[in-house]
């Protein structure tokens, strides 16, 4: 529902061109996963080289030991071109 002041203000600026940039937010590859018991992913963003001990697998290659929950990440490079992975959801094993 719209604001009333968004309202008044597109009433008192009817005349003006107004662009607006909507962007559609990119659907996330899942390519990694952790297993864990938790149902709280590890981490939101793991940085290659910076975090270490999460038992973060390739997707085609990974192994669950009897753990309850996969918890996806996506495999991306961030500004400065580190690798990065990014927490995608989570879902019962």
């Amino acid at each position: 529902m719209l604001s009333e002041n968004f309202l008044k203000a597109v009433e008192a600026n009817k005349d003006k061109v107004v662009k607006i940039k909507i962007e559609e937010e990119e659907e996330m590859e899942k390519t990694h996963v952790i297993f864990s018991n938790s149902v709280v992913a590890p981490a939101e963003v793991i940085v290659h080289g910076r975090d270490e001990g999460y038992d973060l697998q390739e997707i085609e290659e990974a192994e669950n030991e009897g753990k309850c929950y996969a918890h996806y990440y996506e495999e991306k490079f961030n500004e400065h071109d580190v690798l990065e992975w990014h927490y995608v959801e989570t879902v019962n094993a």
